[in-house]
């Protein structure tokens, strides 16, 4: 939790982002913000956040992807497959938003 709440700016970020911008921002970030998106993959995997089912759906042709993370490199893999961050961080964000301020009371 404390590795998203210092990420939090940086994901809200990427998702309000251009896509050049977005790449070039994962091609040179920390391993920090990598594993962050990772257990944000792992999260949604596990059902450990609830999506409605617009999210379901977009997320769905993406679950290989998400599949593949705990195995491979991952920042090759979010920059190769940057199409499935943006629906990812559409649906986790606002969970986590919400979570982070619940904590912060």
């Amino acid at each position: 939790m404390k590795r998203i709440k210092a990420n939090y700016q940086t994901l809200h970020g990427l998702k309000n982002s251009q896509p050049k911008l977005r790449t070039c921002i994962i091609s040179n970030c920390d391993s920090d913000l990598v594993t962050c998106i990772s257990e944000c993959c792992l999260n949604v995997l596990n059902r450990n956040i609830a999506l409605t089912d617009c999210d379901k759906r977009k997320l769905h042709k993406h679950e290989s992807v998400q599949k593949q993370f705990p195995l491979s490199d991952k920042k090759q893999l979010i920059v190769q497959r940057r199409g499935f961050l943006l629906p990812l961080l559409n649906a986790v964000l606002p969970t986590l938003a919400s979570f982070i301020a619940a904590k912060q009371q």
